[in-house]
């Protein structure tokens, strides 16, 4: 899944004071024209590098690509950082989570053992919808995930006399996650320079929210004696959570990884949950759009009531996950 960063990083430049004249006027001008806001119109509010490099001449860029200061014929150091974007973006990213569930879940003071795999999941699907949505503006954005399922499954059990039980099992399943997150820095990797084709970076964020849970479980049996009885349940809790992410920049490439911990024990929350999670995409020449390819696994231990209104879920939901991405 693209992994739906894209980045706007406050501005700071290292310049030597034992360079010569040349590389302190030039520095002098790249200085001036990123503090004068309006000197930033030239850059059409497009994300942009500076690099101070071992030689050559200053020169301007258009699009995504960097521009190049000349520092010294002595000096062999190469960085560079991205101007600031003020202007608001986003992502879409439809995905699919092919997941299995493992663990216990127990239901009215009984407690089952459930390992159950995405192709028997898939096999009673009714309907899936799964989306992961951003923005963000210069260092801050906030993010918004939904999963939602519903699972139906029919059987017929044979009793005496050639009777036969129908009963039609229906599941409803919503995971709902939100918050905002803070970009710490972008940060290059190896020697930028002119004639460097590969730019590799690094960026680290930070990031809070919450995850919602809800899920709802119905029975309907029809037997022979025309009592038609109906059970249903549904259950719901919320946790705080707190993370963060990285992601590995090779030219359109990228690898991304996240983490996140949560529920803490509230009263209205998990005992403990735990997120991780791991893509691979690359942005396509056209539109921006970005195959992504992943794996997830979440871990949560939640438990309410007692007795025999006890509901207790603990068990791993994992599997891989695949989807598109889409930058406006």
């Amino acid at each position: 899944m693209k992994n739906y960063f894209v980045y706007a990083i406050l501005i700071i430049i290292s310049i030597s004071f034992s360079m010569g004249n040349s590389a302190f006027a030039q520095a002098d001008w790249v200085n001036e024209r990123l503090n004068d806001e309006s000197g930033l119109s030239w850059l059409d509010g497009g994300s942009y590098r500076i690099a101070f490099s071992d030689g050559g001449d200053s020169s301007e860029a258009a699009g995504n690509e960097t521009l190049y200061a000349q520092a010294d014929e002595t000096t062999t150091d190469t960085t560079y950082i991205e101007a600031p974007s003020k202007e608001w973006h986003f992502s879409i990213i439809p995905y699919l989570w092919m997941m299995g569930i493992n663990g216990k879940v127990g239901v009215k003071g009984r407690t089952a053992n459930v390992d159950v795999s995405f192709s028997q999941i898939f096999e009673n699907l009714d309907f899936a919808a799964e989306v992961h949505m951003e923005a963000w503006r210069e260092r801050f954005g906030f993010f918004i995930d939904a999963t939602y399922s519903k699972i139906a499954l029919t059987k017929n059990v044979s009793l005496r006399q050639d009777r036969t039980l129908n009963i039609k099992n229906v599941s409803q399943f919503f995971l709902g996650e939100f918050g905002g997150f803070y970009r710490v820095g972008t940060w290059p990797i190896g020697t930028v320079s002119s004639e460097s084709k590969t730019k590799t970076s690094i960026t680290f964020d930070l990031l809070g929210g919450g995850r919602y849970w809800w899920l709802e479980d119905e029975i309907d049996l029809r037997g022979p004696l025309g009592q038609n009885p109906e059970f249903s349940g549904s259950e719901s809790w919320f946790d705080f959570i707190v993370g963060a992410r990285a992601k590995l920049d090779i030219n359109k490439f990228f690898i991304a990884l996240r983490s996140d911990i949560g529920g803490f024990g509230f009263g209205f929350s998990s005992d403990i949950s735990w997120n991780i999670a791991g893509y691979i995409g690359y942005e396509l020449p056209w539109y921006k759009i970005t195959p992504i390819i992943g794996y997830r696994a979440l871990y949560d231990k939640y438990s309410n009531g007692s007795g025999n209104n006890r509901f207790l879920w603990d068990a791993w939901m994992y599997g891989p996950q695949i989807g598109i991405g889409f930058q406006f």
